[in-house]
C-alpha cells in the first residue's frame, strides 16, 4: 500500500492519470477511482493480487478495458521464493482471461529456480530474460555484534543527522522504542509498523518522503520497495529473515546511485528466536 500511494502521487505530479485500489482507500476516494476508470480515464491502475482475487475482479478490468499488466515483486509468486504470497499464485488467471496481452514480471530478489516459476506461473511465452547483477558498488555493507543497540544505532544516526535513513527493527515494541530514544537525541525519526493507525502510517511515510524528518524506524511492514531515491543508509537492528529479504531491505539505499552505507547488528539471540 505505502508503495502504491508513492508512485500513484509521483505519476499523478507528472500528468499520468493513474490511481489505485487498495483497503486503506477512504469511500470516497475509491467512489472517484472507480468513476475514473469506468469511464475510461484512468491510464494505469495499481491492485494488490489479493484485491485481483476477490469476486469479479477479472470481470471488471475487463470492462475497464485491460491492455498490459506488469506484475511488480514477482519472487512472491514463487513457493520457493522468500516472500511467497498464495494469492500471487491467482495472477495466472491473467493469461487465461487476457490471452492477448503483454505481461512483465519485476523482482530484485529471484533464483533461477524462482525465475523458472515465475514464467510458468504467468504463462509467459519465451519472453525475454533481464539479469542485472547482483553487486551494487555504492553500497558499502557494514555488520557488528549486537552491543547497546540503541546507543549504537543513535550514533550511527547522529554522524549522518543531515542524511535520509531507514532503521528496521523485527518488532512494533523495538520500532517504538527506538524511534522514541532517537526523538530523545535530537534526532528527527517517526515509527512505521502495522500497529498504527492508517493516518498516521500515512503521515509519517509522507513526512519522511518530503524530507520533513531523516529517519523511518519501521518493521517490514514498510513498503517492499519505498521509492525515495536518496536514501544514504539502512540499518538493521535485528538479524533480517533470510539473506533474499536483507538483500531487498539494504537495496532501499543509494537508488540515485551515490554511496551509501548499510550497518547490521547481530546476537546469537536473534538467530535463536528465527530457529
Amino acid at each position: 500500500i505505502s508503495l502504491m500511494k508513492d508512485q500513484v502521487d509521483a505519476l499523478r505530479a507528472s500528468g499520468v492519470a493513474a490511481g489505485c485500489l487498495n483497503s486503506a482507500m477512504e469511500p470516497d476516494e475509491r467512489r472517484k477511482t472507480l468513476k475514473a476508470l469506468d469511464s475510461r480515464e484512468m491510464k494505469l491502475l495499481y491492485m494488490a493480487p489479493e484485491r485481483l482475487a476477490a469476486d469479479g475482479a477479472y470481470r471488471r478490468l475487463t470492462e475497464w478495458g485491460c491492455d498490459a499488466v506488469a506484475v511488480d515483486e514477482a519472487h512472491c509468486i514463487s513457493e520457493w521464493g522468500h516472500e511467497f504470497r498464495p494469492e500471487y499464485r491467482m495472477l495466472s488467471e491473467i493469461r487465461s482471461s487476457f490471452p492477448g496481452i503483454p505481461i512483465m514480471a519485476t523482482t530484485a530478489t529471484a533464483t533461477r529456480r524462482v525465475q523458472d516459476d515465475i514464467i510458468r506461473q504467468l504463462g509467459l511465452n519465451s519472453p525475454l530474460e533481464v539479469r542485472a547483477s547482483f553487486n551494487r558498488p555504492e553500497i558499502f555493507y557494514r555488520v557488528e555484534p549486537k552491543r547497546d543497540v540503541l546507543s549504537r544505532i543513535a550514533d550511527f544516526a547522529a554522524a549522518r543527522r543531515d542524511s535520509s535513513g531507514i532503521i528496521y527493527r523485527s518488532t512494533r515494541a523495538d520500532v517504538d522504542k527506538t524511534s522514541a530514544y532517537l526523538r530523545g537525541r535530537g534526532i528527527t525519526a517517526l515509527p512505521y509498523h502495522a500497529g498504527l493507525p492508517e493516518e498516521v502510517r500515512r503521515s509519517n511515510q509522507d513526512a519522511f518522503r518530503n524530507d520533513e524528518i531523516n529517519i523511518i524506524v519501521a518493521t517490514l511492514a514498510f513498503g517492499m520497495g519505498i521509492d525515495k531515491p536518496d536514501i544514504r543508509y539502512v540499518i538493521h537492528g535485528d538479524l533480517p529473515r533470510s539473506l533474499e529479504a536483507y538483500y531487498q531491505e539494504t537495496g532501499r539505499a543509494g537508488r540515485d546511485g551515490d554511496d551509501a552505507e548499510v550497518l547490521q547488528l547481530w546476537s546469537a539471540g536473534d538467530l535463536e528466536k528465527y530457529r
